[in-house]
Parts: structure tokens; sequence; C-alpha cells
């Protein structure tokens, strides 16, 4: 493959009308894994999260999986739930944030 077309294939990670199809096909080839087809999205309810519990994310954007193709990993980032008082923060883990702490409250 030339470098014209390996830089097509890449984009087409990140912008195609096949995004997540692509996705797949990238991590099928370089990876060696192949995805089992998913369903309907699972939400977990609030009073069912510990502090401690290990979110394990993973999208098909582009960017996780190439993070996953680099790490030789299955995941994009890495997230802990911490309940303080009756508040959720999920936090993930990553570099310094230039615009301060990355954590959500739910």
């Amino acid at each position: 493959m030339n470098t014209a077309q390996s830089l097509l294939k890449t984009y087409s990670l990140f912008n195609s009308e096949k995004l997540e199809e692509n996705n797949v096909e990238f991590l099928r080839v370089k990876m060696n894994w192949t995805m089992e087809p998913y369903g309907k999205q699972v939400v977990a309810d609030k009073k069912d999260i510990r502090s401690g519990d290990y979110l394990a994310i993973m999208r098909l954007d582009g960017l996780d999986p190439l993070v996953m193709f680099g790490t030789g990993g299955h995941t994009g980032h890495s997230a802990i739930a911490v309940w303080d008082g009756e508040e959720l923060y999920v936090c993930e883990s990553t570099d310094a944030n230039p615009f301060g702490p990355v954590c959500m409250w739910f």
C-alpha cells in the first residue's frame, strides 16, 4: 500500500459514512480482533455503581482504535466511579488537563 492509500484509510477511521464499520475492520486486520455484534445499549442504574468500580471505555471513533492498537489493549479510556456523599463522580485516567480535573458528576 502506498502512502496516499494509507493516509486515506487512516482518515476513514475518523471521518466517513462507514465510521464504525471502518474502525471494526481496522481492529480485525491490525489487531486480529473480531468484535462480536452488539445489541441495544444498556445503561446502569446509579444505585448499582459503587466507589472503585472500573469503567473500560471503547468508542469506534478513530482515536480509541488507534490507542488500542498502540497499547495492545481493548479499551481507549479508563475511568473509575467515586461516590462523595450523595454525589457520583466518574473520573477518567488521563494526563494533566489544561482545563482542570476530568471528573463528571451524575
